[in-house]
């Protein structure tokens, strides 16, 4: 449930120590940067419009950037929900 932060670390680098974690998920993206875009995590994969789809959010704070540029400071929680 916790990773090592780094200086300059984004939500899209904490995701991706999460897929190398030992307890780790599967994820599947596309783009980078500003435009990455989180396709699937584990076997959950977005469904479009209308459908269920990959969100996140930093303290309880729905995200205002793409994972590729939002930076996190030590301590952040980021959770992921897959919703409508």
């Amino acid at each position: 449930s916790e990773l090592p932060w780094k200086e300059k670390m984004t939500v899209f680098d904490a995701l991706q120590a999460a897929e190398k974690h030992p307890r780790g998920i599967k994820i599947d993206y596309s783009g980078s940067g500003e435009t990455i875009f989180i396709k699937a995590i584990d076997d959950a994969s977005n469904e479009g419009e209308g459908g269920s789809n990959w969100r996140y959010r930093i303290n309880d704070q729905p995200a205002r950037y793409s994972a590729g540029v939002a930076e996190l400071k030590v301590g952040d929680a980021v959770v992921w929900r897959f919703a409508k």
